[in-house]
């Protein structure tokens, strides 16, 4: 048993996931182990986009991160194939090579030749959540043994455990981080949602609030529902417009009045674990009379008045130029003061800042 054999290797693959510096000693002691002059681990959910994935590499520098960057200039995402890999078994240069391009014509060939490579093998595990790992190891001198292969092989299901315990990791920081936003407020919760409205996650105060709601609620399907047709719509559009554009600015609506029930969309961000919520929809139960909510914003971040309208507007959802319209503002006076709210609040653009103010208690409405 692998176990028997390195408990050095084992014990760099399970600690991985919760070092600061991940997998990289267990990748330096795979190369070593292969007699491998390079190594690699990549890994990320199914579907995922370039920008998501993590890796962990050993060996030198130069060619092969050439090659890594012709992969992502060619594919829009990570090739598909890399998912239909059968799981665990050792693929050698030729058979990936192939996939890539059955007729010989990509230049994937090229750059590993011009990196002396002559000699690859490449495995795959799946872990249940939905994240995928790729472990490769290659050479420029030489095949690799059968017994090198079969290292491969005996760790696929330590690698899947190893995968598990950093996803769960990932969820546990995840949540803390999303409740730690809203823990300021004592009228905000929230719920975590996937693309089609499934309440994947929630506080405590989030499930209270949704429980005793009269416009929102969970359907049969666990689903979040809105009773009012035409809003739901909306938030189903603005749903499916976060989890595919993730980077667009918030999406607010008033579900309930007297006393209100706001909800504001956000995309949970690339902190977000792989099998996890796309979608935060934070709500807030005001009942309050008579607030004014920018001067608290003015006293909590240091802002000028109008630039605190102006925070709470953007915090609601409008573009740049319907906060400007709505305060009597030119679109350059706006975009000043944006500069200045973000320099303040030390926010990198909207929705960085509508994360912020929600873990306040101000109220949605500027």
């Amino acid at each position: 048993m692998l176990a028997q054999v390195d408990v050095e290797l084992v014990s760099a693959l399970m600690d991985g996931a919760f070092d600061a510096g991940g997998w990289r000693d267990f990748v330096d002691r795979i190369r070593l182990r292969t007699d491998a002059n390079h190594a690699a681990f990549v890994f990320r959910r199914a579907g995922a986009l370039w920008k998501d994935l993590r890796s962990v590499t050993s060996g030198p520098a130069g060619t092969l991160e050439e090659g890594a960057r012709y992969l992502r200039e060619y594919y829009p995402t990570p090739p598909a194939f890399i998912e239909d890999m059968e799981e665990g078994r050792p693929y050698n240069l030729h058979e990936w090579l192939a996939s890539f391009d059955p007729t010989g014509g990509n230049p994937c060939r090229d750059i590993l030749g011009r990196a002396g490579h002559t000699a690859f093998r490449e495995i795959l595990v799946r872990e249940p959540s939905g994240m995928i790992g790729v472990l490769n190891i290659s050479r420029t001198k030489g095949d690799f043994a059968r017994e090198q292969e079969r290292l491969l092989e005996e760790i696929v299901p330590l690698m899947r455990r190893a995968l598990g315990g950093f996803a769960a990791l990932e969820r546990e920081r995840f949540r803390h981080s999303v409740t730690a936003r809203g823990a300021a407020g004592a009228r905000l919760g929230w719920l975590g949602l996937g693309e089609n409205g499934a309440i994947l996650d929630s506080d405590p105060f989030g499930k209270e609030l949704l429980s005793n709601a009269d416009g929102l609620g969970r359907n049969a399907v666990g689903n979040l529902t809105v009773y009012e047709p035409g809003l739901r719509r909306q938030v189903y559009e603005a749903l499916a417009h976060l989890a595919k554009h993730g980077d667009s600015p918030a999406i607010s609506f008033q579900v309930e009045r007297n006393p209100s029930l706001d909800m504001v969309l956000v995309s949970a961000g690339a902190s977000a674990p792989s099998d996890g919520p796309k979608i935060i929809a934070y709500l807030r139960r005001d009942a309050w009379e008579g607030f004014n909510g920018y001067e608290e914003a003015s006293r909590r971040f240091g802002l000028a008045p109008r630039e605190a309208k102006l925070a709470l507007a953007l915090c609601a959802g409008m573009t740049l130029g319907e906060a400007a319209a709505r305060l009597g503002l030119s679109v350059e006076t706006a975009r000043n003061y944006s500069k200045a709210i973000y320099a303040k609040t030390q926010t990198r653009g909207q929705t960085d800042l509508v994360r912020l103010l929600m873990g306040s208690s101000l109220p949605f409405r500027p």
